[in-house]
């Protein structure tokens, strides 16, 4: 075999060991923890989770906005007033007899004076960045 027989050779390797499969790259899953789907602890303390999306005051922001987040969620859990309202509404189709009723339900649920005394069991970051808080009432 000549010079050129080898550089040939050479250069036919190197595009067949391109064209081999390689794996792909995987992304790194974090695993996420019980709390995120149920918050409760042993004896039934009330808790809750709450997440925040990124922050333009960074990551303590966007943390303190979690733990907010979750404190609101115990206080509706605590004390919570549910009022219904519903709108009913009639109309009439010119001159025939054909009317129809429309009725629109909605709720409205208010907090007030709730006072709430909490301690944070963990922080979670999620593959998209986002920070949860899992919080629970002392």
């Amino acid at each position: 075999m000549n010079k050129f027989s080898y550089i040939l050779v050479i250069i036919i390797a190197m595009l067949m060991n391109g064209c081999l499969a390689k794996p792909a790259a995987q992304s790194v899953q974090k695993a996420y923890p019980k709390w995120l789907d149920d918050p409760y602890v042993e004896n039934d303390h009330i808790a809750a989770v709450g997440c925040a999306r990124a922050h333009y005051n960074g990551p303590d922001a966007q943390k303190k906005l979690a733990v907010s987040n979750a404190i609101d969620e115990i206080a509706l859990q605590k004390k919570m007033t549910v009022k219904n309202v519903t709108l009913r509404r009639k109309s009439r189709n010119g001159s025939s007899n054909n009317i129809s009723l429309q009725e629109d339900t909605s709720s409205l649920h208010e907090v007030e004076k709730v006072s709430v005394q909490t301690k944070i069991k963990a922080y979670f970051t999620k593959n998209n960045g986002d920070i949860c808080a899992w919080v629970v009432q002392r």
